[in-house]
């Protein structure tokens, strides 16, 4: 899902499917440690116009997302962009580990080469966000 903006809103509202797997993009100007995502609507508010790397979510909130729709985090391409969840029933019968978003979490490969990941931190700091909290699910395998 490359929607450059509700990613997070988007996957909790689907609820007819479920697919095997999930390919998401990650807003990794929010860091690793983050839980969070822009407000629903929030892209439409003239106090979120211009504000550079302002979209989506954080790793770390779609990884406790996929934990609550059932699914881990398997990791994340080499760019800093795209990250993979998978079913857990579909991880634990083939074998694969679940990693954690702190070991997953690539910087954004282009972003960085203008503004360091602490500088688009800072950017952030201010922008309206919401936090995303854990779940009590223990789905790490």
């Amino acid at each position: 899902m490359d929607i450059d903006s509700y990613e997070y809103w988007v996957w909790k509202a689907i609820d007819y499917v479920i697919p095997r797997l999930v390919v998401i993009e990650y807003n990794a100007s929010f860091g690793p440690e983050r839980a969070v995502t822009i407000p629903y609507g929030s892209l439409e508010k003239p106090e979120t116009q211009g504000i550079e790397y302002y979209h989506g979510a954080s790793l770390t909130a779609l990884e406790r997302l996929g934990k609550q729709k059932g699914y881990v985090l398997l990791g994340c391409e080499s760019k800093g962009v795209n990250a993979f969840f998978v079913r857990r029933e579909l991880a634990v019968e083939a074998g694969l580990k679940s990693v954690l978003p702190d070991q997953a979490f690539r910087p954004h490969y282009w972003r960085t080469l203008a503004c360091n990941q602490d500088e688009q931190c800072r950017i952030l700091a201010e922008a309206p966000l919401e936090e995303v909290e854990a779940s009590n699910s223990n789905l790490i395998i």
